[in-house]
């Protein structure tokens, strides 16, 4: 049996919680809680079994204001496990294990519900890519029995049989579904999807850097050509004497006065 909403020795005050069916927490753990039934929804009176796969863990659940622990007035611990015979309205809260070096487990979800109706949905996060089954459960019909579902207030199907299967779900599918029989509706709950784990590329050799050419000494400059003032000087001060040498030469070949 439940002990009442009073506070319990080791019980911590919180601030108001999220309700249940809108918390999720979608940090990288390395514990792992495992919900048996698997559900994140169950009716009032229903019994659960919660367990940690790293021992030994200790289970805590947070509930409206309060935070405590498997054995705090409430379930019976056992190895890495809580055994919870008859859950109750208060018994809706956030569930997680943590050990004692302080690793947690994700914070799962569970509804506890007085509807005559409930959905069944996985309790962590799904894979991306991976398929999703959902069931409709009535607590007067336990059999086989058609089932609506929805996304949001969307219908998305209809199924003779209770269950209904979303295959190959993407982050697009996070959202709030539920169900109803005969008009009797469950209460919604979060799917939450994750990216699916790629395959790191392969190893690509990285391009060798360039080596830098070898500094050649620049080409030799061709040999300065004369400037045109040069040249103007030289012919200016040479074709006088040309000249001069010339006239001289011709007149001393006809005088036959030469030097």
């Amino acid at each position: 049996m439940f002990a009442s909403q009073q506070q319990q020795p080791g019980d911590k005050e919180l601030l108001p919680l999220l309700p249940a069916s809108t918390y999720w927490d979608t940090s990288p753990s390395h514990q792992l809680i495992t919900v048996r039934p698997s559900s994140s929804q169950f009716f009032s009176g229903d019994s659960v079994t919660l367990s940690c796969d790293l021992h030994p863990s200790n289970i805590s659940r947070t509930t409206r204001k309060r935070e405590s622990q498997c054995g705090q007035g409430w379930g019976e611990p056992g190895n890495s496990s809580c055994y919870i015979d008859m859950l109750m309205i208060w018994s809706t809260g956030v569930y997680w294990c943590e050990n004692r070096d302080g690793e947690t487990s994700e914070r799962i979800n569970i509804t506890i519900t007085d509807s005559s109706v409930l959905l069944q949905s996985p309790v962590l996060p799904v894979m991306e890519g991976q398929d999703v089954s959902l069931s409709c459960r009535s607590k007067n019909a336990p059999s086989n029995h058609t089932a609506s579902f929805y996304r949001g207030s969307a219908l998305i199907g209809t199924s003779h049989s209770g269950h209904m299967t979303l295959p190959g779900v993407s982050r697009s599918d996070e959202d709030f579904y539920s169900c109803s029989i005969s008009g009797a509706q469950s209460e919604s709950s979060w799917i939450s999807i994750t990216a699916s784990t790629l395959t790191p590329p392969t190893a690509q050799a990285i391009p060798t850097a360039q080596a830098t050419p070898t500094a050649q000494a620049p080409p030799s400059d061709p040999a300065p050509l004369m400037s045109p003032v040069r040249v103007i000087c030289h012919l200016v001060v040479f074709c006088p004497y040309c000249i001069c040498t010339l006239i001289m030469m011709s007149v001393c070949r006809r005088t036959g006065r030469c030097l």
